[in-house]
């Protein structure tokens, strides 16, 4: 693949970075698991809020008064997580962590690509999160290696 100059000096930075790097966590969100055929919640036209309402098909409210309208929308979603497979930007994660680079997966992710890929090191932290716990969770990493979770 071919990147503008810009962009490829960018690419040599971080890489340089994450090589030199005693411990490094990395962020991902549902972005990560859409090329594995997952759809996000937010994306214009695909997301799946896109198609429905949220607190009219997900919510625990929906769960408990009409649940099997709750699991007519989940079943399939839950069928394109159970049959996803990990994509390339999961697999070069679980790799980076084999070759001995000392790394934290924190992700809001249900999907379980990063365990599937080989991953060992993932934290699950749900959106609802305020950035204040996050910020606690990335501490505790820095300090000891564990998520306190």
């Amino acid at each position: 693949m071919t990147f503008p100059p810009a962009t490829q000096t960018a690419l040599q930075d971080a890489a340089e970075l994450f090589r030199k790097a005693e411990r490094v966590v990395v962020l991902t969100g549902a972005g990560i698991s859409t090329p594995s055929g997952i759809p996000d919640f937010r994306s214009e036209g695909s997301g799946l809020w896109s198609r429905d309402e949220p607190m009219e098909v997900a919510s625990l409210s929906t769960f408990r008064t009409a649940p099997e309208r709750f699991f007519r929308w989940f079943r399939p979603l839950a069928s394109q997580i159970f049959y996803a497979r990990p994509n390339s930007a999961h697999e070069a994660l679980a790799e980076y962590e084999h070759a001995g680079h000392p790394k934290t997966i924190l992700t809001q992710n249900i999907d379980g690509l990063h365990q599937k890929a080989g991953s060992d090191h993932v934290v699950f932290k749900l959106a609802r999160d305020t950035a204040l716990e996050l910020a606690r969770a990335l501490i505790a990493l820095a300090e000891d290696g564990s998520a306190g979770a």
